[in-house]
């Protein structure tokens, strides 16, 4: 339909309102007012790693959005080490599980592992 806004999902470690959130917003809003945001909370790192593939998924079937962003800190607030290619294979493994079950489910659609995350 005309003047549709396109949907895109935001996967976030941190809670409703939190401050990944409020940044991601107010960037959204100032670059680029045509895009809805659809955002997820997964409040802490740990639920991240584990749940962003199935999430991502539902905010591709369910919520209906063209592309999901999934933003998380570098350094953990519950302590541990920081390491962006951990984080990164982790999320990936989730992304690929959910991909993988998604498939077998026979659903069909936007293939969710379109790109490689950064």
């Amino acid at each position: 339909m005309p003047g549709d806004r396109e949907r895109v999902g935001f996967i976030f470690e941190c809670g409703h309102d939190g401050p990944d959130y409020q940044v991601c917003r107010h960037f959204l809003e100032r670059l680029n007012p045509e895009l809805e945001m659809v955002p997820s909370f997964l409040d802490s790192k740990l639920r991240l790693r584990e749940d962003c593939g199935p999430v991502a998924a539902a905010l591709l079937a369910v919520d209906r959005c063209s592309r999901v962003v999934v933003a998380w800190d570098l350094e953990p607030a519950w302590g541990g080490k920081a390491c962006r290619h951990d984080d990164k294979e982790l999320a990936w493994a989730s992304l690929r599980q959910a991909e993988r079950a998604r498939a077998e489910d026979g659903r069909r659609g936007t293939t969710m592992l379109s790109s490689r995350i950064g």
